[in-house]
């Protein structure tokens, strides 16, 4: 299975049904009951700010997982056990839809959320793109951000089989303000001059 190929597509599988000899209302209808289970990892990122930061808003760029895996075998046995089986890796791209957020929880809009479970390594991370744009009143500033964290540090040590994440990327400032003050005269010796 290739999660580059298969695009925002859930992979699933039913459980067995057998020796059904007629149909009950197990779920919804009668008929023999077919119970398909997720066999994918699905991965939410949530943006959103620490603080309402005056005269500033924040803009997605990119969140890149980088060296997941991207091609596997999914094998079940008889007596019900699976697991993945990794070929290779990618980086994947979460792109966004470019809106401006500040204090509320903002979703990317992503390609892909749908990815092979697995066990992380040192090398799988993220990177995170992002702008902080300033407006004084006077004029705009924009500065880009990127920061990289591991995988294993943001998700626990893998994603399994049929659960579903959700990464809140909480963005803070550590404003440095100034705190402006005029220094008072110091009275020196009083002067005189005689004529």
């Amino acid at each position: 299975y290739d999660i580059v190929e298969n695009l925002d597509v859930d992979f699933m599988v039913a459980d067995q049904a057998a020796n059904q000899t007629a149909n009950v209302t197990t779920y919804y209808t009668p008929g023999v009951p077919t119970l398909f289970r997720h066999k994918l990892s699905n991965v939410i990122f949530v943006m959103k700010t620490g603080a309402d930061y005056a005269g500033k808003t924040f803009k997605l760029q990119s969140i890149t997982l980088n060296n997941v895996a991207k091609v596997a075998n999914y094998a079940q046995n008889p007596g019900g056990t699976e697991a993945w089986g990794h070929t290779s890796t990618t980086n994947i791209l979460f792109t966004d839809d470019a809106t401006p957020f500040a204090m509320a929880g903002h979703t990317p809009a992503a390609k892909q959320s749908y990815y092979i479970p697995q066990t992380f390594t040192d090398a799988q991370t993220a990177t995170l793109v992002y702008e902080v744009i300033t407006n004084n009143g006077s004029g705009t500033a924009t500065e880009t951000v990127t920061v990289n964290e591991k995988l294993s540090t943001l998700f626990g040590p893998k994603w399994e089989i049929g659960k579903k994440y959700t990464c809140t990327v909480t963005i803070t400032l550590n404003e440095i303000l100034w705190d402006p003050a005029v220094e008072n005269w110091t009275t020196d010796t009083t002067l005189g001059w005689n004529i």
